[in-house]
């Protein structure tokens, strides 16, 4: 979902029909062929023109350059979030994801929802400098959203994510976000899961909970907590002031926190980007949650949380070759300096 680095009439690129997902026949990993993206607009890095802002589609006022509301808080003229379906959708259909195989090689129509979440109604590039209130009534929109999924469409992964920044992916400057319906669990949600698992069996504990019990015994890395919510910088950072924010009673379902507990997120999470904003000078970053399948149950092994990757350091040939991120910053000193700006 990252940024267009070549132009794309020079390539003569044949759109699909549809969009697919394919399994490398080596690896248990999964990529999304989607010729749908390559239409998107792209302004991050560049000046933004008094002109070109009144065109901004995702400001308010300009509501007819997308289309119509999917969700809307408060449902007035005077809106501060809006979710519409994504104009060039990495991923769309219906229906339930059916792989086809050809010997080795296995994929299938990538069916499923893709949808914008436009944070705020302003022109505002940073979400960091919204309230914590207006912060509180996104992340309540979207576990809203994900309870509606959770009625007419249990079969798709709700995953959320937000680019902020040029070198992290985004296109368009006016915060906001996506919400992606995948027709199957990612890799890495079920490979912690799956770790968690085998934890449980062995303890009879959830690892996120243990972790937790863990960080604050040793009180390195923590530097931002709430009644209900922590934040730290992991022990194996993959990127400089990598954050992780959980709920402290274990919770499996995002979408199932009540309105207190959601409100309280969002501001813990308002003042994690007040941090990154004021210490790190406005640092490009990917943030994302991660929660249990609609479909499963209340899982005793796995906990919903939100990891921001601020992108100070770059993905070069070692960690494309290896999996292996370089991170030059000891967490425990990024939390130290992190807590010094809260």
């Amino acid at each position: 979902m990252g940024e267009l680095f070549f132009r794309v009439p020079q390539f003569r690129i044949r759109p699909l029909s549809a969009p697919e997902v394919r399994k490398d026949p080596i690896v248990n990993r999964w990529v999304l062929i989607s010729t749908d993206r390559l239409g998107r607009p792209q302004e991050v890095g560049e000046s933004a023109p008094v002109d070109r802002l009144s065109q901004c589609p995702f400001c308010a006022g300009n509501e007819h350059l997308t289309p119509p509301a999917i969700l809307q808080v408060p449902e007035t003229r005077e809106w501060r979030v809006r979710l519409v379906p994504n104009t060039f959708p990495a991923i769309r259909g219906e229906g339930p994801f059916r792989a086809r195989s050809d010997g080795l090689l296995i994929g299938g129509p990538a069916a499923g929802r893709h949808e914008v979440v436009i944070e705020c109604p302003n022109h505002e590039a940073n979400l960091a400098r919204c309230s914590a209130d207006h912060v509180a009534d996104l992340i309540r929109a979207l576990a809203s959203r994900m309870r509606h999924w959770r009625v007419e469409r249990p079969d798709l992964y709700p995953f959320w994510f937000k680019n902020h920044g040029a070198a992290s992916g985004a296109s368009l400057e006016h915060s906001h976000s996506q919400l992606v319906g995948l027709p199957w669990t990612p890799e890495l949600v079920r490979q912690e899961m799956e770790g968690g698992l085998r934890h449980f069996e062995s303890n009879k504990t959830c690892i996120f909970c243990d972790l937790i019990d863990q960080e604050r015994a040793a009180g390195l890395r923590i530097f931002s907590e709430s009644p209900r919510f922590v934040a730290f910088s992991p022990y194996a950072s993959r990127f400089p002031c990598e954050v992780w924010i959980l709920p402290t009673d274990h919770r499996s379902h995002f979408d199932r926190a009540d309105e207190d507990e959601l409100a309280e997120f969002g501001e813990l999470y308002h003042r994690i980007l007040r941090m990154l904003d004021l210490g790190l000078d406005d640092p490009p970053y990917n943030a994302f949650i991660h929660t249990t399948p609609l479909v499963a149950p209340d899982l005793p092994h796995y906990h919903w949380h939100m990891e921001i990757l601020p992108r100070l350091t770059g993905i070069a040939g070692f960690e494309c070759g290896t999996g292996l991120n370089i991170n030059p910053v000891p967490p425990e000193q990024a939390a130290e300096y992190l807590r010094s700006i809260d």
